[in-house]
């Protein structure tokens, strides 16, 4: 995975 998962929050924060 990437940063751990620094992707993943990313995201999360843009669909917020």
């Amino acid at each position: 995975l990437f940063e751990g998962g620094a992707v993943i929050q990313h995201f999360k924060k843009s669909f917020e």
